[in-house]
């Protein structure tokens, strides 16, 4: 995958490259490693969300890795930086963590945020990758009814047990009930995972 393709992605990484010049080289390996995943954009003001993936297509019949990206907070990461600031502050808290950086170290450089997110998507592709990979058999007899199984255990189940079930922190108003969602909404499997995977690809950069 080349990220200079994507003008507005590039945007974003021009600025790590800038205060990390090693960072280039680094991100150009890792892009290699997905070059099958295709990059969507989409333009919307009213709805927060900055990155989510899909893993196959509308009709489950055949595996489609893509990320979508919403290019308004792609565009303006200090307001994605505020929103979550107000809104989902944990999902701050974990990057800090994760990073091992300060508060303010995040505020001042928020395009980090953006980078986090987008690279916790690619988490998302992985997690999938090597569960594909440890169950090829399976696949192999009924894509629709594996993407179906993996759908539930990973994504439906863990979602049914959380405090509110069936709802992610996004889908939730009360600010109490959603900072509570988010910290078991995190803990999910592949959460965790993609979280884990988004800093072990960009604290070895920023520290």
């Amino acid at each position: 995958m080349d990220v200079s393709k994507y003008s507005e992605l590039n945007h974003i990484f021009q600025e790590i490259y800038q205060a990390y010049p090693s960072s280039k080289d680094k991100f150009k390996e890792f892009f290699s490693k997905f070059e099958g995943t295709k990059i969507k954009y989409e333009d919307n003001a009213n709805y927060y969300r900055l990155a989510y993936a899909q893993l196959w297509n509308d009709q489950r019949t055949e595996l489609d890795p893509r990320i979508t990206l919403n290019l308004y907070y792609l565009r303006k990461p200090d307001e994605l930086y505020s929103y979550l600031k107000l809104n989902r502050p944990y999902s701050l808290k974990i990057i800090e963590q994760k990073l091992n950086i300060s508060e303010d170290f995040l505020r001042n450089n928020s395009y980090l945020v953006t980078l986090f997110i987008f690279l916790h998507e690619f988490g998302h592709i992985l997690h999938f990758e090597k569960y594909t990979q440890d169950n090829r058999d399976l696949m192999n007899i009924n894509v629709t009814d594996f993407v179906g199984g993996y759908q539930w255990n990973y994504g439906e189940k863990p979602l049914s047990q959380l405090p509110i079930p069936n709802k992610r922190p996004s889908d939730i108003e009360d600010k109490e009930e959603r900072l509570k969602q988010e910290e078991a909404y995190r803990q999910i499997e592949v959460e965790a995972f993609s979280d884990n995977y988004a800093a072990m690809v960009l604290k070895p950069i920023i520290t």
